[in-house]
């Protein structure tokens, strides 16, 4: 399926603003302007992963802010697109990082985000990883494998439509 990176990326972030400003949480996008307008994926999958880990960068921000990064990543014969959200929230332990990925739902419980997260971007082609240091916020990133797509608009002059 065919999709806009910008519009996917707005649509994230769109309905995440009021509550960034509620707590007084900057949130901002920044996307490579090397990367195509238009990606074949599964941007409902993608959409989803980016807000899980966007949201709970916001829960967990009390000051500062909430960024999402998307970049080309990987070389010309591999092409990456690389998505990335950072906060200044209070980040955490190493051994506690490492135990997230542990997680698993129990008597009826969610699985943590991350974990979702995690599998979500697995099934696309991708691994999440996280760096997090205590009072120095945390960042979630991954890499997949999207490739451009080329418009499919054919211009036929009127006369040769008769």
């Amino acid at each position: 399926m065919t999709f806009s990176l910008a519009d996917l990326v707005r649509e994230v972030v769109a309905p995440l603003r009021e509550f960034a400003n509620h707590r007084s949480v900057g949130i901002e996008t920044a996307i490579d302007a090397e990367l195509p307008e238009r990606l074949a994926g599964h941007p409902e999958c993608l959409r989803h992963v980016l807000t899980m880990l966007a949201s709970h960068a916001l829960r967990t921000t009390t000051c500062g802010s909430v960024v999402l990064v998307v970049c080309a990543d990987g070389t010309d014969e591999h092409p990456l697109v690389r998505f990335e959200v950072a906060d200044t929230g209070p980040g955490t332990q190493p051994a506690v990082v490492a135990a997230i990925w542990s997680l698993v739902p129990r008597d009826g419980l969610a699985a943590e985000p991350h974990v979702i997260a995690a599998n979500l971007i697995k099934i696309l082609g991708g691994k999440l990883r996280v760096s997090s240091e205590p009072s120095r916020g945390s960042r979630f990133w991954f890499t997949l494998p999207l490739k451009a797509t080329i418009s499919q608009t054919f211009r036929v002059p009127a006369e040769e439509l008769r």
